[in-house]
């Protein structure tokens, strides 16, 4: 059944380069010499096979590489087949579906809602086909199994973002749509059954809300049914940091879990069992159709059917098998980051799993342990199996996720070793208590005040493991990179050699002191520096940290990045090997300057924070007051000029000058260190810059932190003329949608004669000051 393996490979392979309009027809080259040769070396009969196995080896290794290899071609073959199938019937009369008209059709998935204030439903268009809708506030009422109709826009997702995508056609929807007005309702007296698993869902959702507190609920939800809309941004990006994001998702541990229960109920009768498969795909889709709950499913499938038909039980054919079921459904699922992960984490662990697990136990080997030694033994065979496991599945997954997110956790062993069996329990319960809560809620939420433990022992160690400052890698850093290139060739080296525990152990040691000569080099450098200056690239936003001496100073802190800009100027300040700050200054608390603070408060110690009076009334100041209460860090509301010195380092900050905006009402800050000065200006007009010039001393800067992203409306000949600053650093996100910055804004700084910088193109600055010395990273 491997044959199965190779074919799905091939099928796999041309939907890929079918969705990226790559030329397949240069395929045919290899193609054909492979079926010739295959052709060619085929035995031809028994004694044929005999003399090629003994005495034409050569022949023989030919013989099997060709097979492989037409299981590859006849795989591309269909892949291509199927896929230009799958166009002509879905794609083609998906764009014919686009223009503004009236969408009519059935809500069949749970209504959620957005940052934005809107709600996005899934339809089943009367036509039959899918929609993805984004709806104003005035459907807040709609539910699921209601009968819609609206006038809206209609458009083919693969062109959403002006070229071709696939973030949409990859998960099934080739439709999306868009209105601006309240629908004509039509509520059901009876529950369509296509929404019979969203349904189900919902009900499970709110039976363990009932069962477990604030706290654990929304884990509880995440590891038992995959949906982490209930998660805060805070756990999330932990659980991301930490590596243990895969447990929120329904794979193979949850499918395995009800197959187990199946099995005590159908008395362990195999042909029982194999009638409640459909069981296991009700389950699949209530936990949203994601790829790796279907391959979980068609994997265990195959294990109960291929007994019964007299196979061999094979793991690969198995996933082979559940990838072709998966892109028939669909061939543009192979293009999803969550299939390729679950495939790649599920091959890694096939392959490369049991030959660490073997490495790591052998000094158990042929060993009679008694008492606590039998004890030991054993912990430690746990403890190699989860090892090993997290080893083989990151193995093959490392490379796509720094590839696609920017980067790599390295705690994600220890801490799948630490919460994964927390996890597992957590969601064995949710699954159980879940059902009981939507009954005897009383019942359920005391047996759940218990089980929620586990829930909360979770979040506290995933929040410790992911503000851990050096817990991930920045794929951004090239030295990271190498650094991981080396790693996988010591780590093929030690499973090439055979893996032994004390090998492991001083490889291990080895890579973490290489791993910390990059930052202690930079500690190094910044430690006898007069002045570093970085402007960490948040994407449209900014934070600028000033480091002298001992001493660390923060301004703003927020950004358009996926990653939050608290993370990504905690481990700015971590890569140079720093976890203070002694000021936080915030020029205003306008999104791309303050949305990464509440993270960064949780990164890093911070001794006070500065913050502009005018924004006192403001909404995120009562966000900001909460959050530095519960961590005692002192708030100063300036509204007058106020100066701060830190070792030599000197800090004028400059208080509003305008009114009208938030803009115009911001900080603006100088820094001064012997005859470096750097001038931040946050996102004030030209106006407050004539303000600063009439009203303050401005010497003539060293560099400057273009203001408001470099807008037209900032940045003036009159702040360039008085100041004039050699360098200039634009903190600004790559093709943002204000235009920043804007060509006015250059052609002033390129006629003042300023050295301009962006982040948009070099990604994270820093200015180094040594004496008369000036270097750019």
């Amino acid at each position: 059944m491997r044959k199965l393996t190779w074919f799905a490979g091939g099928f796999a392979v041309m939907c890929l380069l079918m969705m990226g309009n790559v030329p397949v027809l240069w395929l045919v080259v290899p193609a054909l010499p492979i079926l010739v040769l295959w052709h060619r070396t085929q035995p031809k009969d028994k004694q044929d096979w005999l003399e090629m196995t003994t005495n034409r080896r050569w022949r023989y290794v030919l013989w099997q590489v060709c097979r492989r290899g037409t299981a590859v071609v006849l795989g591309c073959g269909a892949g291509l087949c199927w896929f230009c199938v799958y166009y002509f019937l879905v794609c083609i009369p998906a764009m014919d579906c686009q223009g503004m008209q009236t969408i009519s059709g059935t809500v069949i998935a749970q209504p959620q809602a957005t940052d934005t204030g809107s709600y996005a439903f899934t339809l089943r268009l009367d036509s039959g086909a899918d929609l993805l809708l984004y709806a104003p506030e005035s459907w807040k009422s709609v539910q699921l199994g209601d009968h819609v109709q609206v006038e809206g826009q209609v458009e083919y997702t693969a062109f959403t973002y002006g070229e071709e995508v696939t973030y949409y056609t990859a998960k099934g929807v080739f439709l999306l749509g868009t209105c601006d007005q309240a629908p004509t309702v039509e509520r059901p007296a009876v529950l369509p059954i296509s929404c019979w698993p969203a349904w189900a869902a919902q009900r499970m959702k709110e039976g363990v809300q009932v069962a477990f507190d604030q706290v654990a609920a929304p884990l509880a939800i995440a590891v038992s049914l995959g949906d982490k809309n209930f998660l805060d941004d805070g756990l999330y990006t932990d659980m991301n940091r930490s590596g243990v994001t895969h447990a929120a998702v329904v794979s193979g541990l949850h499918v395995s879990f009800l197959v187990g229960v199946l099995m005590v109920l159908c008395r362990n009768r195999r042909r029982c069992a194999v009638a409640l498969i459909p069981v296991l795909v009700f389950y699949a889709v209530m936990a949203g159709g994601t790829p790796s709950a279907f391959r979980a499913v068609w994997m265990q499938g195959a294990a109960l059917v291929v007994p019964m038909v007299g196979r061999e039980q094979d793991a690969p054919s198995a996933m082979a098998l559940s990838l072709l079921v998966l892109m028939v459904q669909n061939p543009f699922s192979v293009a999803q980051v969550g299939l390729q992960l679950s495939f790649l984490s599920v091959s890694g662990i096939l392959l490369l799993t049991p030959r660490i697990y073997r490495g790591l136990t052998r000094c158990l080997e042929e060993r009679i342990l008694r008492g606590w030694k039998k004890v030991a033994g054993r912990a430690w065979q746990w403890v190699s199996a989860s090892v090993s496991a997290s080893l083989g599945a990151m193995v093959l997954t490392v490379p796509l996720v720094g590839v696609v997110f920017g980067q790599v956790s390295l705690v994600a062993p220890v801490a799948n070793i630490l919460t994964l069996w927390a996890m597992s329990i957590l969601m064995m319960c949710a699954l159980v208590l879940g059902l009981l809560g939507l009954w005897l809620p009383g019942v359920a939420a005391l047996l759940g005040q218990g089980a929620g433990l586990l829930g909360h022992y979770t979040v506290w160690m995933v929040h410790k493991l992911g503000t851990f400052p050096y817990a991930v890698l920045d794929m951004k850093n090239i030295y990271h990179v190498i650094w991981l290139v080396g790693a996988y060739a010591v780590f093929g080296l030690l499973l090439w050699g055979g893996v032994a525990l004390l090998q492991v152990l001083w490889t291990g040691a080895g890579l973490l002191i290489l791993l910390a000569l990059p930052v202690g080099l930079s500690a190094f450098t910044v430690a006898r520096s007069d002045l570093v200056v970085g402007a960490v690239d948040v994407g449209q936003g900014a934070s600028t940290v000033l480091m002298h001496g001992d001493h660390t100073v923060v301004v703003d802190c927020g950004g358009s990045e996926s990653t939050s800009a608290g993370d990504l100027s905690a481990d700015y300040l971590a890569s140079v090997g720093r976890t203070e700050v002694d000021v936080l200054l915030l020029t205003h608390l306008d999104k791309d300057h303050f949305n990464g603070v509440e993270r960064l408060l949780d990164r890093v110690e911070v001794g006070e924070v500065y913050v502009p009076v005018s924004a006192k009334d403001q909404e995120e100041a009562q966000q900001l007051e909460t959050w530095l209460e519960e961590k005692s860090i002192p708030c100063q509301w300036v509204e007058d000029e106020v100066d701060l010195t830190l070792g030599e380092m000197e800090l004028r900050v400059i208080p509003p000058l305008g009114s009208g905006t938030t803009n115009e009402e911001g900080l603006s800050v100088l820094c001064t260190v012997e005859d470096f000065d750097v001038l931040i200006t946050g996102d004030a007009d030209s106006y407050v810059e004539h303000m600063i010039v009439k009203y303050f001393v401005i010497p003539n800067i060293e560099l400057l932190m273009v203001g408001h992203h470099g807008s037209a409306d900032s940045t003036s000949m009159e702040l360039l003329g008085w100041a004039r600053p050699e360098l200039g650093i634009i903190s600004v996100g790559e093709g943002n949608s204000y235009g920043h910055p804007d060509p006015e804004t250059l052609e002033r700084l390129h006629r003042s004669g300023v050295e301009v910088h962006r982040t948009d193109q070099e990604g994270t600055v820093t200015v180094v000051v040594q004496g008369e010395n000036v270097g750019i990273w």
